[in-house]
This record gives C-alpha cells, structure tokens and sequence, in this order.
C-alpha cells in the first residue's frame, strides 16, 4: 500500500463480477496496512429508518432509508454524518439519545465492505475498481442510484465513457 485512500471513492468497474459491488460506490473510511473499510453508498434498501428507529426521523436527510453498506455484519448500522466539510462515524447510541436534534447530512448503513490486508490494492491494480475523489454531495447524494453513472461521467479519458456502459451487454 502505497498511499491510504480513506476519503476516497471506490467506483466498481463493469468487469467485477461480484453481486456484492455490481455498480456500486463504496465511500472509504479507513485504508491501511491491515486493510480497509468503507460503505457502499449508492444501494438504498426499502427498509425506512423510522420503521427501526422512529427517534430518528428529523436526524435523517432524504432518502430516509437504510442503506446496503456491504456484506460484512450485516446485522449491524453504521452511521456517516456531515460535520466541518468532512464525513465521520458516529455512534449509534448517542444519536439515538439525542434524536430530537436535527442533523443534517446523516444516513444509516446496514453492514459494511471490508478487505484484509493488500487485498483492495491488488484488486485496484487488477482494474476492479477505479478510484475516484469524493464529496459529500456524493456520499449524501438524494438521488443515489444515479451516482455510479455520475461520478464516472466526471472522470477524465477514457473512464468518462464508462458511464455509459450498457446495462447488460447484450442490449448493445
């Protein structure tokens, strides 16, 4: 590893195969020598977060819904909030405590992605992914289905046509 990409983009390449990451944006939290940790943050679920934490309903922007942060503990919430221009994690229990505030910029994640260690590098080099710079915008985006099209679509070269890859190949 020769550089941390925390606070970066991961943008999956139409090459990677796994269902997990199909057109997904992972926002990372942390990448060093013993891996990296990030939140995919362009899978809302249909599940509302008042439906699990009705406290929360001012705490959260739109869409107030949980999202498909990855497939590591899945049984678990992470929590990203907007705070001086940059993300951070916060803890579930004192936003909860302190529900009746209203926050800007919140959203909830069920699971996250994870990799051990060298093994996101490697799967950048394979061209899995592209990494890309990321904004808040990106990572509170109200419309987070378009974002894997979007951020590619900023891209200089040849990175910039990828957003418009097909679908499904056969439908070329």
């Amino acid at each position: 590893m020769a550089v941390s990409l925390a606070g970066r983009l991961l943008v999956a390449l139409p090459e990677l195969d796994d269902p997990n990451f199909y057109r997904a944006v992972v926002y990372l939290l942390d990448h060093d020598r013993s891996g990296a940790v990030g939140v995919v943050i362009n899978r809302p679920s249909q599940l509302h977060v008042v439906a699990e934490f009705p406290m929360l309903g001012r705490a959260v922007n739109e869409p107030s819904v949980f999202f498909e942060g990855g497939p590591v503990a899945e049984h678990s919430v992470v929590a990203l909030a907007a705070k001086d221009g940059s993300v951070e994690m916060l803890e579930l229990e004192p936003l909860l405590r302190r529900s009746s505030e209203r926050r800007h910029d919140v959203r909830l994640f069920v699971g996250y992605s994870g990799w051990g260690p060298g093994q996101l590098d490697g799967e950048v080099v394979t061209g899995s992914w592209l990494v890309a710079e990321g904004s808040l915008d990106d990572v509170f985006a109200e419309e987070p289905e378009d974002l894997w099209r979007s951020v590619l679509r900023r891209q200089d070269g040849p990175a910039a046509r990828l957003a418009f890859y097909p679908d499904e190949l056969i439908a070329n």
